[in-house]
């Protein structure tokens, strides 16, 4: 009978490296527990939960609507040059850019770009050059000595606003311009439109 009873002693005891406090397998096994441990007690005070959403809206990764500062800080005037955008990255089509007071950029030609929005004044100037192709899927505002040159290819995306186009702010289209069923086209509040290519 001792013998039956030192064997099932034998079998449930955990391997001795588990118990080792210098083994590798030792740490994991402690912070398995601490891990397991720690979660029960955070389901019973409803606590893990709302760790859990913290840490997911800490770590989600949504840039729609976020402002992307053209600063020309390469004095190249280049919009795809990423070191030129105060976010470090080329816009998207989730960022609304914006311009450096006075500074002019430059979609330069063959080249293609995206936008949510463009806000241009205070003596600001974007041009599309020749053969590069613009993409905004919101709208274009020029107000306040703001100017926009198209002399590509201006595309605004289906149920977009178009240009907002205020006083002081200024259009010049030398090329094209698509609207693609924009819930408006164009916003004219004392601005300036100059058109000698399409609409």
């Amino acid at each position: 009978m001792s013998f039956s009873c030192f064997f099932f002693l034998m079998i449930r005891r955990p391997p001795r490296s588990t118990l080792d406090r210098s083994s590798a397998a030792s740490d994991v096994y402690k912070r398995q527990l601490l891990f397991f441990q720690l979660k029960e007690k955070m389901k019973k005070n409803g606590v893990f939960s709302l760790i859990f959403l913290i840490v997911f809206l800490l770590t989600k990764n949504d840039t729609y609507g976020q402002v992307n500062l053209f600063t020309n800080a390469e004095n190249t005037e280049d919009w795809n040059d990423a070191l030129n955008w105060s976010l470090g990255v080329v816009p998207t089509s989730a960022h609304d850019v914006t311009v450096t007071s006075g500074v002019t950029l430059k979609l330069k030609t063959g080249d293609i770009g995206v936008a949510h929005s463009i806000t241009l004044s205070g003596g600001d100037t974007l041009i599309v050059q020749d053969s590069a192709f613009l993409t905004i899927y919101d709208q274009i505002t020029i107000l306040n000595s703001g100017f926009f040159s198209n002399r590509g290819m201006t595309t605004f995306s289906a149920g977009s606003n178009g240009f907002h186009i205020l006083e002081g702010g200024s259009l010049t289209n030398q090329d094209t311009i698509i609207m693609n069923q924009p819930q408006r086209g164009f916003d004219f509040d004392g601005g300036t439109i100059t058109n000698n290519g399409l609409i």
